[in-house]
């Protein structure tokens, strides 16, 4: 473990789903996870709306060491003109979304959603400059982040 560590426990989890849940607008049609870190985040956010919940996986980290992202795993609902959420557990650098978002949105397929909102659990980055993008709670952009999903963390 890192000595800059953040455990965010389960109390808390349900704190900032909340407030993320609240932040969500327009009201979504779908959901899209981002496994495996946004599974329990996007389970929740498809239970509170009752909307249908799809995943895709995109890996960037090895144990504690940033590596190359690699789309794993994508989603098969119909997301056509749709209103979606794209849910993961932090936002750190954005590039795992944004390779969502890219995935999503490629012109080569016929399943291109109307709108993508962007939500997080945590961020480390507030800049407000980032389009379509709600979380829970911020959290310093040095700290290494531990959910209690996470085998590890509890």
């Amino acid at each position: 473990m890192k000595d800059n560590t953040l455990k965010i426990d389960w109390p808390h989890v349900s704190i900032y789903l909340t407030a993320m849940i609240k932040r969500i607008k327009p009201y979504p049609e779908a959901v899209i996870g981002i496994l495996n870190g946004g599974a329990y985040v996007a389970s929740s956010v498809a239970g509170h709306f009752g909307i249908p919940l799809d995943f895709m996986k995109i890996k960037s980290y090895t144990d504690m060491s940033k590596g190359k992202n690699h789309i794993w795993a994508v989603p098969v609902m119909n997301i056509k003109d749709k209103n979606i959420v794209l849910v993961d557990d932090i936002y750190d650098t954005g590039e795992t979304l944004e390779i969502a978002v890219n995935h999503l949105n490629n012109p080569g397929t016929d399943n291109i959603p109307r709108h993508i909102i962007k939500a997080v659990l945590t961020t480390k980055n507030t800049n407000s400059n980032i389009p379509h993008l709600v979380w829970g709670t911020a959290v310093d952009k040095d700290s290494w982040v531990e959910f209690p999903w996470e085998g590890s963390a509890y």
